[in-house]
């Protein structure tokens, strides 16, 4: 028996399957009028560059030195293939259940990104270019410190966490929380984020270190007239930290007259040397090498110093002995010289 539907529910089925038909071919990249060889400027310039698989969702901007008012891009790893529409003639942002379909199998192989711009009213396709999926995923977190852009005031500081897989940031502490107490960048013991330093100005005017479930309140004054330290390195074996100290009180990014100290995480005591803690020069940026037996450091005369806009510093080495006996060698090398 043959069954006829009714006209009306005859032009709602016509009227749907018209939709469906144009939503499906709106999520196909255009047709072009002509094709060149150069890839498209995209800011950030994605172009070319490996990417660990549990990356979020990659968005770029079509760069605003070309007349665009429409454009595509689409994605293409094996059997997957995505193609996502600029929200606003330029934004390329695809969406995250895509992205994430697109990765599912994506590790280790390669993914073709091809942009399509309407440019003067003609439609141009631009050389493809690739993104590379590495094997290995990456950890999820990264930890950064936010500060108010203003100088010499103390303005909003705060300690944020973002996932990359998802792009999502959230406050982990903030001055709002310690009654306006500025909050210095978090420092990790070899990407260890059970274990870190966290330094505090203001009220408090302290540093707090963390192991595991143990929270241990730094006192910097330990050595008379020290403030807050600055620009932590955390030792390969994980129990020495040396950070630079400002003598001067700091109010704004610019260092005034900087030494280095180093603290013993297992003794509680903090040390140095000569060449670290001198008045003639200004020394700053610690970083031990990966054996942990060389500290290196910037350096530059206080003299120079006092010109904020034209001071230029020595690269420095000092010999660090963790066997026992004297902590440091007797002369810091100068790996590099700036010229005055």
């Amino acid at each position: 028996m043959k069954t006829t539907l009714p006209p009306t529910l005859r032009h709602l089925f016509t009227l749907l399957l018209i939709l469906l038909l144009t939503a499906a071919c709106r999520h196909e990249a255009p047709m072009t009028n002509r094709l060149v060889d150069h890839r498209p400027p995209i800011f950030p310039d994605y172009t070319e560059v490996t990417i660990p698989p549990n990356i979020a969702p990659l968005r770029f901007l079509l760069s605003d030195t070309c007349d665009v008012d429409k454009a595509a891009a689409t994605f293409e790893c094996g059997a997957e293939r995505v193609t996502v529409w600029a929200s606003d003639g330029r934004s390329i942002a695809i969406a995250p259940r895509a992205w994430k379909r697109l990765m599912k199998d994506a590790a280790g192989k390669v993914i073709s990104v091809k942009v399509t711009a309407r440019i003067a009213g003609e439609w141009v396709g631009y050389a493809p270019f690739n993104l590379y999926v590495a094997t290995d995923s990456i950890d999820p977190y990264i930890v950064y410190g936010r500060t108010d852009p203003s100088r010499n005031v103390m303005g909003h500081t705060g300690l944020y966490s973002r996932c990359l897989e998802d792009f999502r940031e959230r406050a982990v502490l903030t001055s709002d929380m310690t009654r306006g107490d500025r909050i210095g960048p978090a420092t990790f013991s070899g990407g260890d984020a059970q274990r870190f330093f966290l330094p505090l100005s203001g009220a408090l005017s302290c540093a707090l270190l963390t192991d595991s479930d143990k929270i241990e309140k730094l006192n910097t004054h330990t050595i008379p007239g020290l403030p807050t330290p600055t620009h932590v390195a955390w030792h390969p074996s994980g129990r020495y930290m040396a950070f630079a100290v400002n003598r001067n009180a700091r109010q704004d990014a610019r260092e005034t007259a900087s030494r280095i100290v180093i603290y013993d995480v297992a003794k509680h005591e903090l040390f140095t040397s000569p060449q670290l803690f001198s008045d003639s020069s200004s020394v700053t940026y610690p970083a031990f090498s990966p054996d942990g037996e060389t500290l290196y450091f910037c350096a530059t005369s206080l003299m120079a110093h006092t010109h904020a806009d034209s001071a230029k510093y020595h690269l420095c080495a000092l010999a660090f002995n963790i066997h026992g006996g004297r902590r440091f060698g007797r002369k810091a090398d100068t790996l590099y010289h700036s010229r005055p």
